[in-house]
């Protein structure tokens, strides 16, 4: 449970100090035009603490961490998420600063290869907790 609190803290914090930095650098460089770089802060916070928050809730109950997949699941998830958010602040930070346009296409495919890997570590933790559900001996009321 302790790994999940601290993932959904570091997901919070790096959110917010990621809004806070779009929002300067937005100022500095008079960006007026949605970049991805606004969507960083938003993949923190929702994908990122959220969702560890709600699987924090989810332990209690069917104690996922007890299952075999879900350390699978938490390695995946967070290279995946980690790398994806990475991806798009470098993107975004390539439209503001004028980049050459092959970083574009390079940041954009390494994007999908991450947001791919988020996928994998999502389809492992409806396993994880299709097992958990299924391993309850809770009644239906």
């Amino acid at each position: 449970m302790k790994k999940m609190l601290n993932a959904a803290l570091g997901y919070g914090i790096a959110g917010i100090i990621t809004g806070i930095l779009y929002q300067v650098f937005a100022c500095i460089f008079c960006c007026a035009e949605t970049t991805p770089l606004a969507g960083v802060h938003t993949h923190l916070l929702v994908m990122g603490m959220l969702l560890f928050l709600i699987l924090l809730a989810l332990e209690k109950a069917l104690r996922l961490t007890c299952d075999k997949g879900f350390d699978a699941f938490y390695i995946i998830y967070n290279i995946g998420l980690a790398g994806a958010v990475v991806m798009m602040a470098l993107r975004g930070l390539a439209e503001v600063c004028y980049l050459p346009y092959w970083t574009d296409g390079l940041f954009c495919c390494l994007g999908v290869m991450f947001h791919i890997l988020l996928g994998v570590g999502l389809l492992l933790l409806y396993l994880v907790l299709r097992r958990r559900i299924s391993a309850c001996n809770c009644q239906p009321r």
